[in-house]
C-alpha cells in the first residue's frame, strides 16, 4: 500500500493537518525547509510543522530537524521518524504522575516534549475525552 505525507501544525491544539499531500517523503521535507510566501505552507510560515506519513491511517511522524521548525533549535540535523505506536506511549508516558516514567523520557529533548505530543492526540487516534484523562483515572484539570 503506498504512502501519502501531511504537514502536521502544532501550534494549534489540537495539531491540524495541512489539506496539501504530498506523494513523497522527501517533498514534504522540502515544503517545510522551504516556506515561501508562494508555496503550499504560505500560512504556515512560522508554525511548528511535523510531517506525517499516512496509509489510510497515520503511521509515522517525522521531526524535519535543523531550523526548520518556526526558529526551534532541533537536537539532530536531518530529519527523525517516528512509529507513531511509539509516540502513543510517550503520550501516556508525559502523562503519568509516575516521577520515573517522567524522568525516563525526559532526555528525548525538544523534538518530542510534552507539549508537542499533546497535541497530536487526534492525529494519534487518541478521543477528546481520554487526552483530558490520565492513565491513574484523574483529569488534567483536577491536578
Amino acid at each position: 500500500m503506498s504512502s501519502d505525507y501531511h504537514v502536521l501544525c502544532v501550534n494549534h491544539d489540537p495539531a491540524i493537518v495541512v489539506p496539501d499531500e504530498w506523494a513523497h517523503a522527501y517533498e514534504a521535507v522540502e515544503a517545510v525547509k522551504d516556506r515561501r510566501r508562494d508555496g503550499p505552507l504560505r500560512e504556515h510560515q512560522r508554525c511548528d510543522l511535523l510531517i506525517g506519513r499516512y496509509s489510510a491511517a497515520l503511521v509515522e511522524v517525522c521531526c524535519p530537524g535543523g531550523n526548520h521548525t518556526a526558529g526551534r533549535k532541533r537536537m539532530h540535523a536531518n530529519e527523525q521518524w517516528v512509529d507513531v505506536d511509539w509516540l502513543r506511549l510517550l503520550y501516556v508516558a508525559h502523562r503519568s504522575a509516575d516521577p520515573l516514567l517522567a524522568e525516563a523520557v525526559e532526555p528525548l529533548g525538544d523534538c518530542w516534549t510534552p507539549s508537542r505530543v499533546s497535541r497530536l492526540y487526534l492525529a494519534l487516534g487518541i478521543a477528546p475525552d481520554q487526552a483530558e484523562a490520565r492513565p491513574d483515572g484523574t483529569t488534567q484539570a483536577a491536578r
